[in-house]
């Protein structure tokens, strides 16, 4: 896509239309910021928001500016991203542009959620739903309206908004954004309703994705569905699933859930009581992690956001299990500081959304000796 919105740019130059360059380059920043390069998609973006500035309002400059907030959100700079978004919003919203007002009401609820303020995401999520011209974008909101009213203990609302959602999932479109839409609401639901609506969901979803031929979808479903099995202890079930689910994911070469199923594969071999193969299924999460360290430390805020409830606990579990290995010159110390040490590096990536470090490793007892 980015190649494409490049060539699309030169073509408009030899034109000598200025709206279609600038058009051109959103779509670069969009495809950049999507593959995870928010830094080089937040210097395009910059650019063409100080070019739109000169311009009258547009369907472009909505689009421009939302972009950049939510660039800006993923980087960290929440303040600027809101700022921003509330403008791209006025613009919209003068316009009378439906789909344009949902989506930037949509970024803005991220947004004021990463500033932490739950409330007002509560509110922009509810607005994103209420103007959505069709029933995936409003599904969509009212999603991470709905994780947020579970989170935060708000339960009678959560269940009001719960039997809004389900009544609506027939009318979702069954491509690969409602697939997403189906896994994710069942991720939500599954903390306070019954799992076996969950677990029907996502069995949809899994047959969904077969059909459609998404293999990274059904890696996605598969995992999900296998990590209910788990929570309900079927441990057979739970482990055939998430051994496909981590199959597929490895085929296409997806390391950002590679090491979610290695993780819930690792748990399920040590709840079977199978400390040394538990030990390599964590041994690979870990892995895994550090071979996009990268990427994760400048992914998406929701990812940095999940980073103790997703990242902290596979390396902690990790040392755990190593200090209950039991044989000949086990526990491997030497081991469980490494991975402690490794913890700490990735703690300083999300911290700083920066790979801080490039295997700059020195033998401490060397130094000591």
């Amino acid at each position: 896509a980015y190649e494409t919105a490049k060539r699309a740019e030169k073509f408009w130059r030899q034109l000598g239309d200025s709206t279609g360059v600038l058009h051109s380059r959103t779509n670069q920043a969009q495809a950049l910021r999507f593959s995870g390069f928010n830094r080089r998609a937040f210097d395009i973006l910059e650019s063409v928001s100080t070019e739109l500035q000169l311009q009258r309002d547009s369907v472009l400059k909505v689009s421009a500016l939302r972009s950049l907030g939510n660039v800006q959100q993923q980087l960290g700079n929440s303040e600027e991203s809101q700022k921003n978004l509330q403008h791209s919003l006025k613009i919209a919203q003068r316009l009378q542009l439906p789909r344009e007002i949902s989506l930037t009401e949509f970024s803005l609820g991220n947004t004021t959620f990463a500033l932490g303020n739950i409330n007002d995401a509560i509110i922009h999520y509810q607005n994103a739903a209420s103007s959505a011209p069709n029933p995936l974008l409003k599904v969509q909101a009212q999603i991470n309206q709905l994780n947020l009213l579970v989170n935060n203990k708000r339960i009678t609302e959560a269940k009001a908004l719960i039997n809004s959602i389900q009544s609506q999932l027939p009318n979702l479109p069954t491509n690969n954004a409602g697939i997403y839409a189906r896994i994710n609401f069942a991720r939500v639901i599954i903390k306070i309703a019954d799992k076996k609506d969950a677990a029907s969901i996502l069995a949809t979803s899994v047959q969904q994705a077969k059909t459609l031929n998404d293999t990274r979808a059904l890696s996605y479903a598969l995992g999900n569905l296998a990590s209910v099995y788990e929570q309900n202890k079927q441990w057979q079930e739970a482990l055939k699933l998430t051994r496909e689910a981590l199959s597929l994911s490895e085929q296409i070469n997806a390391p950002d859930i590679t090491y979610r199923w290695q993780w819930q594969l690792g748990r399920i071999l040590k709840a079977q009581l199978n400390i040394p193969e538990a030990i390599k299924a964590y041994d690979a999460s870990v892995e895994t992690l550090s071979t996009f360290r990268t990427d994760l430390a400048g992914a998406n805020r929701e990812i940095q956001f999940n980073f103790r409830d997703s990242i902290e606990p596979i390396y902690r579990q990790s040392v755990e299990l190593l200090l209950q290995e039991k044989g000949e010159k086990k526990p491997d110390l030497d081991k469980v500081r490494r991975r402690i040490e490794a913890l700490q590096l990735a703690e300083l990536d999300n911290y700083f959304r920066e790979a801080c470090l490039n295997n700059q490793f020195v033998v401490l007892d060397k130094v000591v000796d």
